[in-house]
């Protein structure tokens, strides 16, 4: 009986958790957020999706808090369980989407900490799962470009930096 009762107030905290992130009340949006997943995780499937979502909104609000570390664990906690629904997932597309965006998520960090090799390396890494599924205009491709090619440009790679752009004027020929 427990489980009818607790996945419509694990629904309600999570969106209360972004109505919380939104208004930038950081620490209710925690609070939200942590309840949702405690309440996630009574139910024995630490491995499913929604934990993986909970985590990440979780690390962003870690981020937006200024506690990079914390950030990082709970995204690279929840690109570890991201990893596995990709390989096992009936809904493909969105597990390779949902995992593009923690990894554009981890490389904001990496930005934030002038470890641009490292951002870089996230934003390709993201931008391949991305071009899986979606075309070459998409904005979420564009996007992606866009944050290699700056990414590059501040590790020094101009050469580099200016191939990412330019590409990004010639995905819509």
């Amino acid at each position: 009986m427990m489980l009818v009762v607790s996945c419509p107030i694990k629904v309600s905290l999570a969106k209360l958790g972004m109505i919380y992130f939104a208004l930038e009340r950081l620490d209710s949006s925690l609070r939200s957020f942590n309840q949702a997943l405690g309440i996630r995780m009574k139910l024995n499937d630490q491995e499913h999706i929604e934990v993986a979502k909970l985590l990440n909104n979780i690390g962003l609000v870690r981020f937006h808090q200024g506690e990079r570390r914390a950030a990082l664990k709970y995204l690279s906690d929840t690109l570890q369980i991201q990893r596995r629904w990709i390989e096992d997932s009936l809904c493909r597309e969105c597990s390779l989407f949902d995992t593009s965006i923690t990894l554009s998520n981890m490389a904001k960090i990496y930005l934030k900490r002038c470890d641009y090799a490292m951002a870089a390396y996230l934003y390709e890494e993201a931008l391949q799962l991305q071009t899986t599924t979606l075309k070459k205009d998409h904005d979420a491709v564009l996007d992606t470009l866009g944050n290699i090619a700056f990414s590059k440009a501040m590790a020094g790679e101009k050469t580099n930096a200016l191939q990412v752009g330019n590409s990004i004027v010639y995905s819509f020929n």
